[in-house]
């Protein structure tokens, strides 16, 4: 995802999609027993943040601001270096692009 209004609007559509799943992204939520999804969209941390996306932060809570992440391939390799640093397991990584509309339950 980017720091720009066409990208800020689809991960808005995004999430008015997963909320009619009665799903909300800043937080974890089951799509099968004993399997927990955490939704987060990488940005590129060495972009200056604009006052729109701060909000957005602010507001859903979903952003994850990571260095080195300007291109496709450099998001999913710090992501996947970020999920080694987290404080629970992480058993999978699903990667998707901003402007594609996921189904939970899929999952």
């Amino acid at each position: 995802s980017m720091d720009k209004e066409p990208f800020q609007q689809n991960r808005i559509n995004q999430r008015t999609t997963l909320h009619a799943f009665g799903i909300v992204t800043a937080r974890p939520f089951e799509v099968a027993p004993g399997h927990v999804l955490r939704l987060r969209y990488v940005l590129d941390a060495t972009v200056p943040r604009s006052d729109a996306v701060q909000r957005e932060l602010d507001l859903y809570g979903d952003l994850l601001w990571l260095p080195d992440s300007h291109t496709c391939l450099g998001k999913v390799l710090v992501a996947i270096r970020h999920s080694t640093t987290l404080s629970f397991p992480v058993d999978a990584i699903a990667f998707t692009d901003d402007d594609a509309f996921i189904h939970p339950g899929r999952f």
